[in-house]
């Protein structure tokens, strides 16, 4: 009875001083054309920045922070409508700001990126949530465009809409703890963007699913190909100390710290041991889940590099023209691929496809494994040693025999009609 007690004080506490503190949060309405990132100094948790119908200027809001309870936010002022930010660069840029929550905004044509969420280290920005955004043609400056988030911890993005990428509609570098879904990323045919989603640099526990993608995207999915930004500057300041310098100096201000722990302590030992070159056999990709997506019109689903405890399930890709996937060569002193894909649905028109599995000169393929998929073409099972090396399609680990003869009879919304081929791709709602 007295723990039961001490509980509930506690908590009626805690609940008492959140409705204080959130019971004194501003709204600040901001008209069409006024600057509005002058309001961050004032900002405090649970203050709203509401934008009013019309085109805003673009705002860079630094430091700015809210509380786990009690979130800063910036929305339209009405639930069914978007407040467009004028093209500059990004529209809304995030520095080292936390517990920051965007919600229904339009960025038309940005030069970089609509939402640019960016850290002097890994986990200075944290707790951000992108909600019922739409970004229509950004430029993709520097290789950038959509949304871009750098060492970010605990990011959502829901329900958004990315439209006409000149090069890649989402980049997660350098995150822990992401969520995407439920995110609509469309290209015109005449464009040739290269990448659906991006995961570059060490980004942990990472959840996407209920995506549906069309265009001609070389890549859906690159995952772990590429150092991010964070740890390549860690990389070039540590290499250009002396050895014992980079061994025994305490980590400065800027170096970056391995945020995949959730607690202080285990923060301040990654903090310690990422100050030194890396150089361990860590993969740069850990704990993702990628899940029932529906994809259509792109040359490759997947391009996989340095990636651990991973699972592809549930997928629906038709009419790939390049290949499904590539095993590619990690970067240096990182593990190769270690990831499951299963119950996908692969179907193409025959002769559109040219193979199944690549694998990169020197990349290790035995931890790709292939669970249970159907992959469909009317060429196919003839036409089955044309998609692969040495008479291998499938590069990788076989777990279970892959379906090659079932007709899915796809519906118009890419949905399979076969009964037999109904455990396989996504199931939309």
């Amino acid at each position: 009875m007295p723990l039961l007690r001490l509980f509930i004080v506690t908590t009626s506490i805690a609940l008492t001083l959140l409705f204080v503190r959130t019971a004194r949060a501003d709204r600040y309405n901001v008209p069409p054309g006024s600057s509005w990132e002058t309001l961050a100094p004032k900002l405090k948790p649970g203050d709203e920045i509401v934008l009013a119908q019309g085109v805003h200027q673009p705002a860079v809001l630094t430091g700015v922070s809210g509380a786990p309870f009690a979130p800063i936010v910036i929305r339209s002022s009405g639930p069914n409508q978007l407040a467009e930010i004028a093209a500059d660069r990004e529209s809304i840029k995030l520095v080292d700001c936390r517990h920051i929550r965007i919600e229904r905004i339009l960025s038309r044509s940005p030069r970089r990126a609509g939402i640019l969420i960016e850290s002097t280290k890994p986990g200075a920005s944290a707790d951000i949530t992108i909600e019922d955004a739409l970004i229509v043609g950004p430029k993709g400056l520097a290789e950038e465009s959509g949304i871009v988030a750098r060492g970010v911890k605990d990011l959502a993005i829901r329900r958004c809409r990315i439209e006409n990428p000149k090069n890649t509609a989402i980049t997660i570098g350098d995150c822990d703890a992401v969520t995407i879904a439920d995110v609509q990323i469309v290209a015109r045919t005449d464009l040739s963007p290269s990448v659906a989603v991006r995961l570059e640099g060490r980004v942990w526990s990472t959840l996407i699913e209920k995506l549906q993608i069309a265009g001609p995207f070389v890549t859906v999915f690159e995952l772990g190909t590429s150092e991010g930004t964070l740890v390549s500057a860690t990389r070039t300041r540590a290499d250009a100390s002396t050895p014992s310098d980079a061994a025994t100096s305490a980590p400065s201000q800027d170096t970056p710290k391995g945020n995949a722990a959730n607690n202080a302590a285990n923060d301040a030992t990654n903090e310690a041991t990422t100050a030194t070159p890396q150089t361990s056999r860590e993969p740069l990709v850990r704990f993702l889940t990628i899940s029932n997506i529906r994809i259509t019109g792109v040359r490759r689903l997947l391009d996989v590099g340095s990636v651990a405890d991973a699972s592809v399930r549930n997928v629906t890709l038709q009419e790939a023209h390049e290949e499904i996937y590539r095993i590619a060569l990690p970067p240096a002193g990182r593990p190769g691929a270690a990831l499951r894909m299963s119950e996908c649905l692969m179907a193409w028109t025959p002769g559109a496809l040219r193979r199944i599995g690549v694998v990169a000169e020197g990349a290790n393929a035995k931890g790709f494994v292939l669970g249970g998929n159907l992959w469909w073409s009317a060429e196919l099972p003839a036409a089955l040693t044309l998609l692969g090396d040495a008479g291998q399609p499938f590069p990788g680990t076989v777990e279970t025999p892959q379906t090659i003869d079932v007709d899915p009879k796809l519906d118009l919304r890419g949905l399979p009609t076969a009964e037999s081929a109904k455990a396989y791709g996504y199931t939309p709602g």
